[in-house]
């Protein structure tokens, strides 16, 4: 379960992208792009957590909810 994080967004193999639209296309790899940027993240704290045995996260974390209910 730790070696592979769930993913965000399904491959779509470069065949059947080809026969969606620009827009689709377009949209895909802006997804694409982020999902990346995402699953090397997580592969980086878990190989911290190899390594060291814990992992740092500096992911920050708000009350916004909180704020936004108090006014």
């Amino acid at each position: 379960m730790m070696e592979t994080p769930s993913p965000i967004l399904d491959e779509v193999p470069e065949d059947e992208l080809a026969k969606r639209p620009k827009f689709f296309r377009d949209a895909y790899a802006t997804c694409k792009v982020r999902n990346d940027k995402i699953k090397a993240y997580y592969g980086a704290l878990i190989d911290q957590y190899k390594k060291l045995g814990y992992a740092e996260d500096e992911s920050e974390v708000t009350d916004d909810e909180e704020e936004m209910e108090e006014k």
